[in-house]
């Protein structure tokens, strides 16, 4: 009994020390060259969800935006990050109008400006379908009979280009994605606002996409605030090609708790698995410069209106995470069921022998 009980503890030490020795040695000896570099600079406006984000003017939000991200350009910036729903505060912009957005084509004056300048940001978005066009499921019908669906969006502007847009994959329970929405909506009225400040369930995209740049190596991963908790799916981004990681969130609305602190958390997670750096750009922050190791090479205070500016390394290698994703995972909830059945057998034959006896 005393071999087996010392045996057992040594399986078990082990079990949890070489995880740890093996994350130790492959922390100290990264070094994956990157492919190039991108000089990035995440805007950090300070808009309270709960009373100004919503009431501002949208070009007064637009334009504090712009003199923030003016005031902190020193030399040449390859990608302006904005945090999530930057644009238009109240309301939603309408993709069928991207072209003829004031708030976007104003963006491209701004980057006419900055020669060889992309602006990767968040906005709410939403696009109208006529009665006798086939209509997404998140559709829903306003006053003149026409269908609108409305999105969490992050969009890449250069000008001369058409806008491109990507729509948050992973919604909010509860809040961006709405049920009973004829039922609750009157009751609950604007107490759920989300980070976009939607109270109806949102259309999304079915696959992820990556912005690309025109002018350098950059592949950009629009990650959408709450998609960044999930290691999984991030890599979906990854297999598309992105080379590096931009989180963009709306963190104001947990005020001072540890919700912020937690997302932050999580960046650095999918930092590791993905062995990709993070531009973070978040309304009230926090906004960081994270590298492929998970460390927190920069960040702004919580609450503070500023700017970061980051040299972010490009890489391209799939990790093996990347590849096979939750496969571990996947693979304990085979062996506990495996166990579960296993001892609920040996019980139910121990007890078959104990009563033939």
């Amino acid at each position: 009994k005393r071999k087996s009980l010392i045996i057992n503890s040594a399986i078990l030490v082990g079990a949890i020390a070489l995880p740890m020795l093996i994350s130790v040695v492959k922390y100290n000896n990264f070094d994956e060259k990157p492919i190039g570099s991108v000089k990035v600079l995440m805007l950090q406006p300070e808009l309270d969800p709960y009373t100004e984000k919503y009431s501002k003017d949208s070009l007064t939000i637009l334009n504090d935006l712009l003199t923030l991200a003016e005031q902190n350009s020193k030399g040449q910036i390859d990608y302006y990050i904005g945090p999530e729903t930057s644009l238009p505060g109240f309301g939603s912009i309408s993709e069928r109008g991207f072209e003829q957005s004031m708030l976007l084509n104003n963006v491209k004056d701004f980057l006419s400006k900055h020669p060889k300048s992309v602006f990767a940001t968040g906005i709410s978005s939403h696009k109208f379908f006529r009665s006798n066009e086939q209509k997404p499921n998140a559709a829903y019908q306003v006053s003149d009979g026409s269908f609108v669906e409305s999105y969490n969006s992050a969009v890449q502007i250069i000008p001369n280009q058409k806008v491109e847009v990507y729509h948050k994959g992973k919604l909010v329970p509860g809040v961006e994605i709405f049920p009973y929405i004829n039922v609750l909506k009157p009751v609950l009225g604007d107490a759920m606002l989300n980070l976009g400040g939607a109270t109806v369930s949102l259309g999304i995209d079915e696959e992820r996409k990556v912005f690309s740049n025109p002018f350098n190596k950059g592949k950009l991963a629009p990650i959408i605030c709450y998609e960044s908790i999930y290691g999984e799916f991030v890599t979906d981004y990854v297999k598309k090609g992105a080379n590096f990681l931009a989180i963009m969130t709306n963190d104001s609305w947990w005020g001072v708790t540890q919700g912020h602190q937690q997302l932050m958390s999580y960046a650095k997670l999918r930092a590791i698995e993905t062995r990709r750096e993070i531009a973070r750009s978040a309304n009230s922050g926090i906004s960081a410069h994270i590298d492929a190791k998970g460390d927190v090479l920069a960040d702004t205070l919580y609450g503070d209106k500023t700017a970061l500016f980051a040299e972010v390394k490009l890489y391209d290698k799939m990790t093996f995470y990347s590849r096979a994703g939750d496969f571990l995972s996947r693979i304990s909830i085979f062996v506990l069921g495996f166990l579960v059945f296993y001892t609920l057998i040996k019980k139910f034959q121990n007890r078959k022998n104990m009563s033939n006896k």
